[in-house]
């Protein structure tokens, strides 16, 4: 009898030393490698235009059809092979037919938009605009199922919203909360939300919902006149009636509270849940917590900086960073691939450009001639002040860029040609045009942000003026 006891315990024990090794190991699945991929930063658009993109900062990655496409800054896309970290120069070549300047891949579909317009890419890798609309913000979705679409509106110090549209019902629902919605798991019924913090001002948290079904209804059907009323919430800045933020706790349950300026991203492996988080403006390296387990997981000598949105594309997770030069992780199974950008240099551009523009291009022992001509007058009639940026290309083409009440949302922008006028597609809220110039005998064109948001066109030489009149005037 005590020899059968002997052998049980000596099983059991055997058996406790094995999980415990295993739940050791388990805890410590995450290897981290950092992958620099080198890339042109130059594409041509149909004999038309040259576009010099910036990959030093992106605006975002995402996986279609098992490759990993990123954009940049400005707009422009490059496609990679997640199993060898190499480009694919050839889909790459495919998806650059134009100025798109956001994406993304939802429902296993790659969208994209060009000039306020969405376009799908089809089967046969050709974009295809895209005419179902759905009162949403489509390029910051952050997670989507059968029943809800949760999108965020991030204002900085103000905190931010959590919008969430109800598609069997066809409304939308909010919450205000502090800080802004970074990625979105479903886990058993349950949503759970990372928040990112703010310039480390506010604290992050880790929270799920409840109670959704009792959320009170923000706007009501996707029409357009309730788009138009979305729109509006979308930019308010500070306070709202709709939004109150006493109201919205009533729906949160909080799971963790992080210190201030500590950034997190939730993501799953499987059935296990990880948050991935890290404390700026420290030294402290990147750590992963199983969420399962509450265990937490130490990444040696990573430090990913400021961790931003996560989306999930089925047993992989793109994950976006900030640092000094941006970056993503593309989590693999066991592996966590730190991946960045470099280019050849093949054009002068530095982070100051926009506003040192002659001295780069001397540093080169280059030379450039501007012929962009600014006049400030006053509009008496309309108490307001007038921008006139005049541009000529040649004796019969110039641009023209009025500008009222120093608004370059509304701005005109136009070429005219032989006296006609052709307004221009390339403009956007935030973007305006800066600078007009002459390079080695070619018209450039370079766009500046106004906001530090939706960032778009960048720099572009025109190398056929007559086939740009025609391609991207209205």
């Amino acid at each position: 009898m005590k020899t059968i006891k002997l052998y049980f315990f000596t099983l059991f024990t055997i058996f406790a030393f094995q999980q415990k090794i295993f739940a050791e190991i388990s805890e410590n699945i995450f290897s981290v490698k950092k992958v620099d991929i080198k890339i042109s930063d130059i594409i041509t658009i149909d004999s038309t235009a040259k576009w010099y993109l910036d990959f030093e900062r992106l605006k975002s990655s995402v996986v279609y059809s098992k490759k990993i496409i990123s954009m940049g800054l400005y707009g422009g896309m490059v496609c990679i092979n997640p199993k060898n970290m190499v480009v694919d120069s050839v889909f790459t070549k495919k998806i650059n037919t134009d100025f798109y300047s956001d994406i993304i891949c939802r429902q296993d579909t790659l969208f994209a938009e060009k000039f306020g317009e969405v376009f799908y890419l089809n089967p046969d890798t050709i974009w295809t605009k895209y005419n179902l609309k759905l009162p949403v913000k489509l390029f910051e979705i952050l997670y989507e199922d059968d029943h809800y679409i949760f999108y965020p509106s991030d204002f900085g110090e103000w905190g931010s919203y959590l919008f969430i549209y109800d598609k069997y019902l066809q409304c939308t629902k909010g919450l205000r909360v502090s800080d802004c919605p970074q990625a979105v798991i479903k886990q058993k019924d349950k949503y759970i939300i990372s928040g990112g913090s703010w310039g480390g001002v506010v604290s992050s948290e880790l929270y799920s919902l409840k109670d959704l079904d009792k959320l009170k209804v923000l706007v009501e059907g996707n029409s357009t006149a309730s788009l138009e009323k979305l729109k509006k919430l979308w930019v308010r800045w500070v306070g709202s009636e709709e939004l109150d933020y006493s109201y919205s706790q009533n729906f949160i349950q909080s799971l963790k509270l992080f210190d201030s300026g500590t950034s997190s991203s939730i993501f799953k492996q499987d059935s296990t849940l990880y948050l991935l988080k890290q404390k700026l403006y420290s030294t402290q390296c990147a750590s992963a917590i199983n969420l399962n387990s509450d265990k937490q997981i130490k990444l040696d000598s990573t430090n990913f900086k400021y961790l931003n949105t996560a989306h999930q594309f089925g047993k992989n997770t793109i994950i976006s960073c900030t640092n000094i030069k941006s970056c993503f992780l593309f989590i693999n199974s066991d592996t966590i691939y730190n991946i960045s950008y470099s280019t050849n240099k093949s054009w002068a551009r530095e982070k100051e450009f926009s506003s040192n523009i002659n001295y780069f291009f001397a540093i080169r022992g280059d030379t450039i001639k501007s012929n962009f001509i600014t006049k400030y007058n006053y509009d008496n009639s309309n108490n307001r002040h007038v921008i006139s940026l005049i541009y000529d290309f040649n004796k019969n083409t110039k641009i023209s860029y009025l500008i009222n009440g120093y608004d370059y949302s509304n701005a005109d922008f136009y070429i005219i040609q032989n006296g006609i006028k052709h307004n221009l597609k390339i403009k956007s809220k935030y973007n305006f045009l800066g600078y007009c110039f002459k390079y080695h005998g070619n018209d450039f064109l370079y766009f500046q942000n106004s906001g530090n948001v939706e960032h778009k066109y960048g720099l572009i030489e025109i190398l056929d003026i007559n086939r740009f009149i025609h391609n991207y005037s209205y």
